[in-house]
């Protein structure tokens, strides 16, 4: 029954006029739909209102972007906007010359008053109470200039930078009660230059295996390194003895420290220095294609 069915319709469509489909001839960059592709635009235009049903009259429109952490999301704190972004419509200016403080005034005639490329407005406190007699606090702000901030800010950074370097550290050097002289002399030297660079040294002082070292013998190893490290350190702490193990600790001396800031403080001059002469330089530089340009255009 099936196959005559299947004869019986390509019987019909033998019968059927050819149709020739004429498809003008695309463009270089033009991409040319084929069946194939109208169908599945067909298809696609039908599934849309499943795929992406529009959004209902009581609620809010559909956004790819919303979701419960944008709901949740904090406030920002009003303190740190600056300029229009502040959300008063009236302000109290302080002074720039004598820090006094001015009447309410509405923002919109502060930030026509200041080049906004130089200053910036910015939000010091928000008083509790307003003072004219309304529920709507009214926040004090004041003028700052940019230049003096980024100095302040690149101040700022310099210093964490020194911190950073010259933070101690604390490091360990481990020796053997059995060692040759010349592998003490070599830890003794490598805890000296530990010391030296600002850093704090533990000296762990144990036996190899069960070996057997007489309490004598330990004082005289513990002794020589503290005779190599007196000029630059000096124990910080009491020392730890456990078993046949002893632990000393050192830490660098005061003007050692001293000299180390010194030399990391002249180090960062020195690059910021560096650093002024190149962006200088690139001004120049800069400013003399400009000069080549304009002599260039008033000579056409």
């Amino acid at each position: 029954m099936l196959s005559r069915t299947i004869r019986a319709g390509t019987a019909n469509l033998s019968q059927q006029p050819a149709v020739l489909l004429r498809y003008p001839a695309p463009a270089p960059s033009q991409h040319v739909a084929g069946p194939s592709t109208a169908v599945a635009h067909r298809t696609f235009s039908s599934l849309r209102p499943l795929l992406f049903p529009p959004p209902s009259r009581g609620g809010p429109p559909f956004s790819r972007g919303s979701g419960a952490s944008d709901a949740s999301a904090p406030p920002p704190n009003p303190l740190t906007l600056r300029d229009a972004a502040i959300p008063f419509r009236t302000v109290r200016l302080v002074s720039s010359e004598d820090n006094s403080l001015g009447s309410p005034t509405s923002l919109r005639s502060v930030l026509r008053s200041y080049d906004p490329s130089t200053h910036t407005l910015a939000i010091v406190s928000i008083p509790s109470d307003s003072g004219s007699g309304s529920d709507v606090p009214i926040p004090i702000v004041k003028l700052l200039n940019r230049e003096e901030e980024r100095l302040k800010a690149r101040a700022s950074e310099a210093k964490a930078r020194l911190r950073r370097k010259i933070n101690a550290e604390n490091k360990e050097v481990q020796v053997s009660w059995s060692s040759a002289e010349g592998d003490l002399r070599h830890k003794a030297i490598l805890a000296k230059g530990i010391l030296e660079k600002g850093d704090q040294v533990e000296l762990v002082f144990a036996p190899r295996s069960k070996e057997k070292i007489d309490d004598r013998r330990k004082d005289e190893i513990v002794a020589s390194f503290k005779e190599v490290l007196d000029d630059v350190g000096s124990q910080w702490k009491e020392d730890l003895v456990s078993k046949g193990t002893r632990v000393c600790y050192w830490a660098p001396k005061a003007s050692v420290r001293s000299e180390i800031r010194q030399k990391v403080t002249e180090a960062e001059i020195e690059k910021r220095n560096e650093r002024d002469k190149k962006k200088e330089e690139r001004r120049r530089k800069e400013e003399e294609r400009k000069a080549k340009a304009e002599a260039r255009s008033v000579g056409q």
